[in-house]
């Protein structure tokens, strides 16, 4: 881990917060003032003014959105932050629009996070979608297709049609607002979008609001 986000972890702070915390405080790693780049090794102490930070232990939770709820941290009432009660402060691997809601993937380790989220990662996402006008094999094969989104070309998704308003489709990204484009493009809208899976953690039986803590 570098000993950047180390700091934000531990001191529970913002990319900015931490910015500005730096500017009044001494870090050291053992003896030394080293730059906040630096990869940590699991034998270095850090020090704060003097005093050993001792790391906080990494977490990992499923954890069920539900509809109108926000997937970002804000000090609203309907942020996800204010509805769950936890110790350390987790980020989301997987954001949800508030419109959607289902599974997203909470933690305080960034490595983990980033290899869950990254598109590079090529991790299948799960969802079902709801959608308003009925849907036709025209409509399946458009979905499945790969367009330009933001610059560059989507990969292609892969649909299953489960009755004539409600599909599955798996997408290996996550632009902004994906599967509602995808329909649009299509000529149809989204009236309920679920994310049931995200690489191999499930949403199962879980109902809106659960908070599951599992081992990575």
């Amino acid at each position: 881990m570098r000993l950047y986000n180390f700091l934000k972890n531990t001191l529970g702070l913002t990319k900015q917060e931490l910015i500005e915390y730096l500017k009044h405080h001494e870090v050291k790693v053992n003896d030394l003032i080293l730059p906040s780049s630096t990869i940590l090794k699991d034998s270095d102490i850090v020090f704060i003014d003097g005093k050993k930070i001792d790391p906080i232990p990494m977490k990992y939770y499923l954890y069920y959105k539900p509809r109108g709820i926000l997937s970002t941290v804000s000090n609203l009432e309907n942020s996800y932050i204010n509805h769950i009660r936890l110790p350390y402060k987790v980020t989301p691997a997987g954001r949800l629009d508030k419109e959607s809601e289902g599974l997203m993937i909470l933690s305080n380790d960034g490595k983990f996070l980033n290899e869950i989220a990254g598109d590079s990662f090529l991790h299948e996402k799960e969802y079902i979608v709801v959608v308003n006008k009925r849907i036709d094999d025209e409509f399946i094969m458009n979905m499945q297709k790969s367009y330009l989104m933001d610059g560059r070309m989507t990969k292609p998704a892969k649909v299953k049609k489960l009755d004539d308003y409600t599909f599955n489709i798996i997408l290996y990204e996550g632009l902004y607002h994906q599967i509602r484009r995808l329909v649009k493009i299509s000529n149809n809208s989204v009236k309920e979008l679920k994310r049931i899976r995200i690489a191999n953690y499930y949403l199962s039986n879980m109902a809106p609001g659960d908070l599951i803590e599992f081992k990575k």
